[in-house]
């Protein structure tokens, strides 16, 4: 193995430890912004916003199967096996029964668009 081959895998894994601690650090600055900012509330950093702390919410047909009647399941049934998901979606937002069918995620932190 060549000298230059070496360094280059030397300064690879020295690269890589850097950047797990800095993920680490990244990681509990984050935590420290979720415990701190309600979801939907942003940081601002010299007046600019510059971090959100939001979360997302899916629609999730295994959950609407649960809770909403079977009729539903059936009139939003396209084929035998197969359920739209989105007249499903509109049937449980009509019925208001959305909000069960949601996996809502835990909160996170992404960058403001500028």
């Amino acid at each position: 193995m060549s000298a230059n081959i070496e360094q280059a895998a030397r300064d690879l894994l020295h690269l890589q430890a850097e950047l797990e601690a800095l993920e680490a650090r990244i990681k509990e600055q984050k935590a420290i912004l979720i415990d701190a900012v309600e979801v939907g509330g942003t940081v601002e950093i010299d007046g600019a916003p510059m971090f959100r702390v939001t979360q997302k919410k899916d629609f999730r047909l295994d959950l609407a199967e649960k809770i909403l009647p079977a009729e539903v399941i059936t009139a939003a049934t396209v084929t035998v096996e197969q359920v739209d998901k989105s007249k499903v979606k509109a049937y449980a937002e009509a019925l208001g029964l959305l909000d069960g069918c949601l996996k809502v995620s835990e909160p996170f932190v992404t960058a403001v668009r500028r």
